[in-house]
């Protein structure tokens, strides 16, 4: 077979839409899937939006995931429960049923050898969300250990010359408008509140992280003896949606970081925008945002924002 180098023009485009098709296909597989085809849960008093926006416009480095628990047979699994006497597992079952969950990360880089590590993420996160799901009957703070030595052993080859890393926060948002996550170094929200109508700085407390993904082996693993640091225990962090109207921002770099750095619109512009669109549906928000996110500087990175709304 021919090096890729002496391929036709037509040939690498044929070959580069199969990828594109590829990790499509991979994420919107099974109870994991991206808002832009429909498939994601709602809650009573919560609205929102979300999107991945790669940067070359068809594959890249940002993930985004929506969990719909109602696809993990949650009846079935809290009638066994019962059954068997563990009425604990089928409490913990029912809670999944006022809620949903939201991965979203950032691969560093943004082009075609990113969106594979971006599959094998989603690969892992998937196939621990079902086993934590069996075995816990929720998605405890654990599995970020785990999806950390899936990556570390999935990138730790010598022959790289650059270790691919990768920010990752996961959160479940609850119909009282409680957000729970944990992250590991990808940049906590933003909330806006309706009754100041102002960005709110979060606490300290309520930003805590571990490092990303990939970077370190986790503690249980034999090679974090040989690390000063290892991902230990992530700590979970959780914050308030408490007035109606409350708007909620996850995000990825390409909100904050313009022009390698030297431009922030979070900073200079969104809290304006949000001043602005306040009272319109998640969907508009989020429009607005990279409308005029696109105006002041287009960024140079992956772009994924998601919303989230206390009606």
């Amino acid at each position: 077979m021919k090096p890729f180098e002496e391929w036709p023009k037509e040939e690498l485009v044929k070959e580069l839409r199969r990828v594109v098709n590829e990790q499509d296909r991979v994420q919107y597989y099974g109870a994991l899937s991206l808002p832009r085809k429909g498939e994601f849960p709602r809650l009573p008093g919560i609205d929102y939006f979300a999107i991945v926006e790669p940067y070359g416009g068809c594959v890249g480095g940002d993930y985004l995931a929506i969990i719909d628990f109602s696809k993990y047979q949650l009846g079935k699994r809290i009638k066994k429960a019962g059954k068997t006497g563990n009425d604990a597992l089928a409490a913990t079952l029912a809670k999944n049923l006022d809620r949903f969950g939201i991965a979203i990360g950032d691969v560093s880089g943004h082009g075609i050898a990113e969106s594979v590590i971006v599959n094998f993420l989603h690969g892992s996160f998937r196939a621990l969300v079902r086993a934590q799901i069996k075995q816990y009957g929720e998605v405890t703070s654990e599995f970020i250990e785990e999806l950390n030595q899936e990556l570390y052993e999935h990138v730790k080859a010598e022959y790289l010359k650059k270790r691919p890393y990768a920010t990752f926060l996961y959160g479940e948002v609850h119909n009282d408008g409680r957000f729970r996550y944990v992250t590991s170094g990808h940049p906590s929200p933003i909330i806006f509140s309706i009754e100041h109508n102002r960005i709110e700085k979060i606490d300290k407390e309520r930003t805590q992280a571990s490092t990303p993904l990939g970077v370190f082996p986790s503690r249980y693993h034999v090679d974090a003896q040989a690390f000063v640091h290892s991902v230990d225990k992530v700590p979970v962090n959780e914050v308030h949606l408490l007035m109606p109207g409350d708007i909620m921002l996850l995000y990825t770099d390409g909100l904050t970081e313009q022009r390698g750095g030297e431009l922030n619109f979070a900073e200079e512009r969104l809290e304006d925008v949000l001043r602005g669109v306040k009272g319109e549906p998640a969907r508009t928000v989020h429009d607005t945002i990279k409308r005029e996110l696109f105006d002041f500087c287009p960024p140079d990175d992956d772009l994924t924002i998601a919303v989230i709304k206390k009606k």
